[in-house]
């Protein structure tokens, strides 16, 4: 009778614990932890976490003229497919070329073309299709590995969500095809170097936001742009990729 007694004492204590353990496992162990963070947070989480099945998309290609001092006006769209598939311009700009550097550089010598893109997918019937330059690898792969990148001696870190090889970094081991997006300046053609890519997601639409630079050495803008002043260049995107992801109904609802 008093052993019955002093596991009845208990009973109230063990109850409240087993209810702590199990909100505990859930907000931890499981995905349902993101509905207090960020819709970027889910979505980087399903983008690491999952296996994508990438498709080429030739249709949303674009060829686009701009003059390079003027750039693109923000907003505009390159390619659609009125599905909810899109690329949008974020910003377009001269910008100098030595992103490392933080003084103040004069003259044309050290200039670069700057692009910056939103590539946006959307989420329909439990699954999530997402649109980007390069189709996104297999989860593990090193490219969703989380770093801080020096941008030089003035000690400007930069926090990244992904890595991938740059002529900065030749060893590591997952490269991004650029061969499909190309600056058009004359007889001359520039592939990209990804500067940074960012993840979005709000109000359905899912973005993939990436920063090219397209000259490869310092003197490529003053030579084909500032001293023959040229005012017209093509950007050119032969096809992009859709990955898509299966989603489980937590992720589901967060990113809709």
């Amino acid at each position: 009778m008093k052993r019955h007694y002093k596991l009845h004492k208990w009973k109230p204590l063990l109850g409240s614990l087993a209810v702590v353990l199990l909100a505990v496992f859930l907000f931890v162990g499981t995905d349902l932890r993101f509905f207090l963070g960020r819709k970027q947070d889910a979505f980087l989480h399903l983008l690491k976490t999952g296996n994508p099945t990438a498709t080429v998309r030739e249709d949303l290609g674009f060829t686009v003229s701009l003059d390079p001092e003027r750039g693109l006006s923000k907003g505009a769209v390159l390619g659609e497919d009125g599905e909810g598939m899109a690329v949008r311009v974020v910003s377009t700009r001269v910008d100098q070329f030595d992103l490392s550097m933080l003084d103040t550089k004069t003259g044309n010598e050290h200039l670069q073309f700057v692009c910056v893109l939103d590539f946006v997918g959307k989420m329909q019937d439990g699954r999530a299709e997402v649109l980007a330059p390069f189709a996104f690898p297999q989860k593990g792969s090193p490219f969703y590995e989380n770093t801080q990148v020096k941008m030089g001696e003035g000690s400007l870190y930069l926090p990244q969500k992904f890595r991938y090889r740059t002529p900065d970094d030749p060893d590591f081991p997952w490269e991004l095809n650029s061969d499909n997006i190309e600056l058009v300046v004359g007889e001359e053609v520039f592939h990209p170097r990804y500067r940074l890519i960012e993840v979005q997601a709000a109000g359905g639409e899912l973005q993939v936001r990436v920063y090219y630079s397209f000259f490869k050495t310092e003197d490529d803008f003053s030579r084909l742009i500032a001293r023959s002043r040229t005012r017209e260049i093509e950007l050119r995107c032969d096809y992009l990729y859709v990955s898509e992801y299966r989603t489980n109904p937590v992720i589901r609802g967060i990113l809709q």
